[in-house]
């Protein structure tokens, strides 16, 4: 079956219909006997850098993030048993949700782009890595609004007297 778009390709598991994106220029691979599609894409002229991009870019979620907790006085960094407390149980839930979907061959990961570092049940160590930066991210805007919102209302109030 040829699809219109080159840049998706239309694979069969099992009876059920799967899209993976293909960029132009790489060629997806297969097993031997051609029926389900190997989680490798063989690249043409590949960046070292590239096995890092996925860290990379939880590392910079981080540096940008960061100013929040100092500028705008976030505090989660310093309150570190509360961040444990709510990351823990996100990280848990999200890992197992994880591992079920590569284990059902829902999704998987491109060689390409992680480190190679898997984790238990073929879990790659960036995803772990995803699901304590981002969760930290998102505390950190949020408590940077919540000062910034108590520092607005104070405002007022000094404007309104």
């Amino acid at each position: 079956m040829r699809l219109q778009n080159p840049a998706v390709a239309l694979v069969g598991d099992r009876g059920v219909l799967q899209f993976e994106r293909v960029t132009p220029g790489y060629r997806m691979a297969t097993t031997a006997a051609g029926t389900r599609p190997s989680p490798h894409v063989l690249a043409r002229g590949g960046c070292a850098i590239d096995r890092y991009q996925y860290l990379l870019l939880m590392a910079a979620c981080l540096v940008v993030t960061l100013p929040l907790e100092f500028v705008l006085g976030a505090v989660v960094y310093r309150r570190f048993r509360a961040v444990l407390w709510a990351l823990v149980p996100v990280a848990l839930v999200f890992s197992i949700w994880d591992v079920a979907g590569i284990a059902r061959h829902h999704w998987s990961y491109n060689p390409r782009f992680v480190t190679g570092i898997t984790l238990g049940f073929g879990m790659p160590l960036e995803e772990l890595v995803f699901f304590l930066v981002i969760p930290i991210c998102g505390l950190l805007t949020y408590e940077a609004v919540g000062c910034t919102l108590v520092r607005v209302g104070r405002l007022r109030r000094l404007r309104a007297r």
